[in-house]
């Protein structure tokens, strides 16, 4: 659906009259709506990445929500289109772990950031899973990475057999226990009932400081035996 717009800049002045897309449907009721426009803001001319954003009514639930709009400009830098964003904002990540991981596991990282994300819009339901893969790719990607593993045998066998397979057992006993926890977080009936996802990231970071531990070992072999 377009509707036309009037422009305004921070000085109240006219910009001119601009077709704009308005969404077709509301993020509280989910329905699919002619919205209203209750306000918008201005633009800001002494910043072009600055954007408009309009206040929207839903005629269904009444309630209000924010769309976004990219301005585009032509090349004498005379505004041509309001480009609707879909982007939204998202909790910032809270689960830091050594940047050397991403060096051997780059799957960790977006899983980690995926179920980080989750925890903080509050479904810890999906984050408890998604820590628990993402053991499963660390866990993995180190016994391939770091301890020669057969790329083919170790992405097929169980977690609980990759990490019999981990010779440091401060690494076997840290990730046997995130495993145990992260598996509660999958299943019906939790077996741990004195452990949580707090629990699991708790040893799921020690684990991450250990791998960064081996890692730069290896990188220090690899430094004298070239040298």
């Amino acid at each position: 659906m377009q509707r036309n717009i009037r422009l305004l800049d921070d000085q109240n002045h006219s910009l001119g009259t601009i077709k704009i897309t308005l969404p077709n449907y509301c993020p509280w009721c989910h329905s699919k709506i002619s919205p209203s426009i209750a306000s918008q803001t201005r633009y800001d001319d002494s910043n072009r990445e600055s954007p408009i954003s309009l206040v929207l009514l839903c005629p269904s639930c009444y309630n209000h929500f924010l769309q976004t709009y990219k301005v585009i400009f032509d090349r004498n830098w005379q505004i041509t289109n309001l480009e609707m964003s879909n982007e939204k904002p998202m909790p910032k990540t809270s689960f830091a772990y050594p940047s050397k991981i991403d060096s051997i596991s780059e799957e960790f990282g977006k899983i980690i950031t995926e179920s980080s994300n989750a925890e903080g819009l509050g479904f810890n339901h999906l984050a408890g899973i998604g820590y628990r893969k993402a053991l499963e790719f660390l866990v993995k990607d180190y016994l391939i990475k770091l301890e020669s593993e057969d790329s083919a045998k170790i992405s097929k066998l169980p977690l609980s057999q990759c990490i019999a397979k981990i010779k440091d057992s401060r690494m076997n006993d840290l990730a046997l226990a995130a495993t145990w926890i992260g598996n509660d977080e999958t299943h019906y009936v939790r077996k741990h009932t004195d452990k949580d996802i707090e629990d699991l990231k708790k040893f799921l970071h020690t684990l991450t400081n250990l791998v960064n531990f081996e890692i730069s070992i290896s990188e220090a072999n690899d430094f004298i035996n070239n040298n």
